[in-house]
Order: C-alpha cells, then sequence, then structure tokens
C-alpha cells in the first residue's frame, strides 16, 4: 500500500500500531500533518475502529480509511462513526485505493464547508 501511495505522489509515515500513529500526529511538525489516515481494522493494540474513534475525537476533520477484509466490518462500526470512515475492502486494486483516498478527502472538505 505504501509503494501505491508513494507512486501516485503522495508522501506516506507509517506505523506499526495506531499508538504510534497518534503519537506522531500529536506531534507532527507543521506543513507534515496527512490529508488523511489509511488503517488496517486489526492490528496490534488498538484497532481500526477503535483508532478511527480516537482520530475523530482529537482531529475531527482528518480522513479515515479504514482497511480490511472481512465483510462484516460495516456491521462491527459504531452507529456514531458509521459516516466517517471510507471502508476499503481486501483485496483492493491500486486505482480502488486512489480512489478511497479522494473519496474521503473530498468528503472531509465538503463537511468542513457545510
Amino acid at each position: 500500500m505504501q509503494r501505491i501511495l508513494e507512486a501516485g505522489g503522495h508522501r506516506v509515515q507509517a506505523y506499526e500500531t495506531a499508538d504510534a500513529a497518534l503519537a506522531w500526529l500529536e506531534t507532527c511538525p507543521a506543513g507534515s500533518f496527512p490529508i488523511a489516515v489509511i488503517s488496517d481494522v486489526m492490528m496490534p493494540g488498538m484497532n481500526g475502529i477503535a483508532f478511527a474513534a480516537v482520530l475523530r475525537e482529537r482531529f475531527p476533520h482528518l480522513p479515515v480509511i479504514l482497511v480490511s477484509g472481512y465483510a462484516d466490518v460495516r456491521d462491527r462500526i459504531p452507529a456514531d462513526l458509521a459516516s466517517r470512515p471510507v471502508i476499503l475492502e481486501k483485496p483492493f486494486t491500486a486505482s480502488a485505493l486512489h480512489a478511497a483516498l479522494r473519496r474521503a478527502v473530498r468528503h472531509a472538505r465538503s463537511s468542513r464547508q457545510a
């Protein structure tokens, strides 16, 4: 996924855990704040759904994309988060990843303007 995004011209900060990503976001250098966060639902420590909830609280305008290989992932997202993350189901193509990123960023921008 990182190579696909970098090939599309995006800078990528990759972390193994949600806690590591949160630590970076909290101290992110000026001009380096991400346009979106992409997280797997299943990862060590905090899962992606819990991570999306924390991001919603701390960074309400930051778009979130959750990646999952489980068909029922939409059913596991709490109602208050349901409209927040874009869900990208595995396996996915490079074009699907780029489309999900564009959709998430566009949705976040339109939400801020509303």
